[in-house]
């Protein structure tokens, strides 16, 4: 379904983020 798809989008999106966080600024995440 559409909402189905827009939620693993977000979840793909803001793991993708936290990862570069991670990477970026470790002591702040």
């Amino acid at each position: 379904r559409f909402e189905r798809r827009i939620d693993l989008h977000l979840a793909l999106l803001s793991l993708a983020c936290s990862i570069i966080c991670l990477r970026l600024l470790p002591g702040f995440c």
